[in-house]
């Protein structure tokens, strides 16, 4: 028994090592920088209520415009992005969590049509078609589930690449 304790201890070590293919875990990005724009975005609507020069007005404005665009558009659908893949490699270690990022993504998604309105609500549509493939594959216990969520990140990146199209 002594001999094969360490045997089963390195099997059982060996077993807990990352699967190819399945990254390392890694933190959402976005949140730490949406208290910094929507400062940002304040201090230049501040300044520009402070202001009589209308040259500096007209680029305060343009400024201001894309800081609204940052804060609203950009941030939370990085932060989607990141939980969604993030939920990619949930999916492997721990399929529980999958649920929490899928209700966080659709949270952010809504904030962002909230925030901007008509104009983006139909670009949002395939995102949330897939969230809800996502969901239900997740649900069924489907082994299509990987690839929904990694459809559904992939998608979100394509997203923002197309930001200024979109908005």
């Amino acid at each position: 028994m002594v001999r094969t304790l360490p045997c089963m201890v390195t099997l059982l070590l060996a077993s807990c090592a990352p699967r190819e293919g399945v990254p390392i875990f890694e933190e959402p990005t976005a949140v730490a920088l949406q208290p910094l724009a929507t400062a940002v975005l304040n201090d230049v609507r501040a300044a520009r209520a402070s202001m009589a020069v209308l040259d500096r007005d007209r680029h305060l404005q343009h400024a201001e415009a894309s800081l609204e665009r940052l804060n609203e558009y950009y941030l939370p659908l990085l932060d989607a992005k990141d939980r969604a893949y993030q939920a990619c490699r949930l999916y492997y270690a721990d399929p529980g969590s999958v649920g929490r990022e899928l209700e966080e993504i659709e949270k952010l998604l809504t904030s962002i049509i909230t925030a901007r309105g008509r104009r983006v609500e139909a670009s949002m549509e395939p995102a949330f078609e897939l969230l809800t493939e996502a969901r239900v594959s997740m649900d069924a216990g489907s082994s299509a589930a990987p690839k929904h969520l990694h459809d559904l990140a992939r998608r979100l990146s394509y997203m923002l690449l197309k930001g200024e199209l979109i908005l």
